[in-house]
């Protein structure tokens, strides 16, 4: 009896130590499973919205995921917002389409780029002045296009987080940073897709 409690004790263990570990590098920010609501941690900073345009061409020809892939890993809320299908254009990848349901009463989600391309870049994409590049938009079933070619430059853009405008300051803060604690907990996030 004392020898299954022991293995139980330690694979439980050894299951948190690995999702402790794991988070970070999955979610750019840890789950955060306490409960948090909006206003429980003071924005750091206030980043106006820069740097990206949301003009695309009409007629831009989209490669899409057949399902939601910018998604939440924890949905505090439970009312299936947060799931977005990003899709990029055929001709240049830095140029997305966004569409889904937002928690938000505006509607308003921040988009911010990223690249699995080295540790920092993972937790936004970056101007020259160090600040995180972000552009908010107010997404619908329709979808709503974003372009940060401008923005991102040469640099590979193959991740996005997107947050409720009401969260922007605190993921900005979080990211800007590196704290993988401490980031909202209604964010989403996900690969995109490639051109092929």
């Amino acid at each position: 009896m004392m020898r299954r409690r022991r293995k139980s004790i330690h694979r439980s263990a050894i299951a948190l130590a690995l999702g402790l570990c794991l988070a970070p590098i999955l979610g750019g920010c840890a789950a955060n499973f306490g409960g948090a609501k909006k206003g429980d941690y003071a924005p750091k900073a206030s980043v106006p919205n820069y740097l990206a345009s949301t003009l695309v061409a009409s007629g831009t020809d989209f490669q899409c995921a057949s399902a939601p892939n910018v998604t939440r890993y924890y949905d505090p809320y439970s009312d299936g917002t947060g799931k977005y299908k990003v899709c990029v254009s055929k001709t240049d990848e830095r140029i997305l389409k966004i569409s889904g349901r937002s928690h938000s009463p505006t509607g308003v989600v921040c988009l911010i780029p990223s690249s699995d391309a080295n540790y920092s870049s993972y937790f936004g994409l970056r101007d020259a002045q160090n600040r995180i590049i972000h552009q908010c938009v107010t997404v619908s079933a329709d979808g709503a296009t974003v372009d940060f070619s401008q923005a991102v430059g040469s640099r590979k853009m193959n991740f996005l987080h997107a947050v409720e405008v009401e969260d922007l300051n605190d993921m900005l803060a979080h990211l800007g940073s590196f704290d993988v604690m401490g980031c909202p907990a209604a964010r989403s996030y996900g690969s995109l897709p490639s051109i092929r």
